[in-house]
């Protein structure tokens, strides 16, 4: 009864707003159990200690919807702190676009200015190869959820510093020569990152085990010999993971966390110049 009085509780407060444009991780900040943010047993002290958090998180997202910046099907040149980047539509309401495009400027300002993404089957540009303008964009979330390879190019971006990608497809291979039985190798793809991340993450990606995930950086990137970068699975199961860049450069160390609700699996962790692999978490890694 004391998560339903709390669940009551988060519904009253957040009557109305679209929880995961203003709040990517809601899901972790205000959910129950091992993992997630609420700490709700039957002590009656916890329920109250729950709603003062909703409240702290309240006061934190309050006025964020109305700063939001959305694009659309058209060029955008936006400034802002929380870009929305969701699927629109072309103007007879027939066919399904991806809004971020390679025309889009978008520069930062403020704290953590994030960069939200969804990326579909664009049945108009038919375009999964976007490249768009960003300035001082620290943080990008992206649900890769097209039916083929999507690649968001990262040559013309400045200040990125967590990339993270979620809701990764199941992405059937296609044929390039039958006859040799040649086929395409299905990957998501963060391209041509131009600095070393502080995290990169990827979650909510399950049975996906002929998928890669990639994390390709540009020549100069990673030419330190003490990158560091936190590295998060959360519910993923894929083929390969690999973080690699133009001079085969890595990061020396990779703190891997894994987490989620179910064991995180993948057949092969890619890093160039790994000297340092640190695990923690509370999910299995197999």
């Amino acid at each position: 009864m004391n998560r339903v009085e709390v669940s009551n509780y988060t519904a009253d407060n957040f009557e109305g707003e679209n929880l995961p444009e203003i709040m990517p991780d809601y899901k972790v900040e205000l959910g129950f159990g091992e993992g997630n943010n609420l700490d709700v047993t039957s002590d009656p002290a916890s329920v109250e200690s729950a709603k003062a958090e909703i409240d702290d998180i309240v006061s934190e997202l309050e006025g964020v919807a109305d700063d939001i910046q959305h694009l659309t099907a058209n060029p955008d040149n936006l400034t802002g702190n929380v870009f929305d980047a969701g699927r629109v539509w072309n103007p007879d309401g027939s066919d399904q676009m991806n809004s971020l495009n390679d025309d889009d400027v978008l520069t930062g300002e403020g704290d953590n200015p994030t960069l939200n993404v969804t990326i579909v089957n664009d049945t108009e540009s038919k375009d999964l190869n976007i490249m768009p303008t960003l300035n001082n964009i620290a943080t990008i979330n992206t649900e890769f959820t097209a039916d083929a390879n999507q690649t968001i190019d990262l040559q013309d971006a400045t200040g990125i510093k967590n990339l993270s990608a979620t809701r990764i497809d199941n992405i059937p291979s296609q044929p390039i020569d039958i006859d040799r039985n040649i086929w395409t190798e299905p990957t998501v793809t963060y391209d041509n990152i131009q600095s070393a991340l502080e995290t990169a993450t990827v979650k909510n990606s399950n049975d996906n085990t002929n998928v890669d995930m990639i994390f390709d950086h540009s020549a100069s990137a990673l030419a330190g010999d003490a990158d560091e970068v936190e590295l998060t699975l959360s519910n993923v199961q894929m083929d390969e993971l690999r973080i690699d860049s133009l001079n085969e450069e890595g990061y020396e160390t990779i703190n891997l966390v894994s987490t989620g609700s179910d064991a995180n699996s993948l057949n092969t962790l890619t890093d160039e110049d790994i000297q340092i692999l640190n695990i923690s978490g509370d999910q299995n890694l197999i």
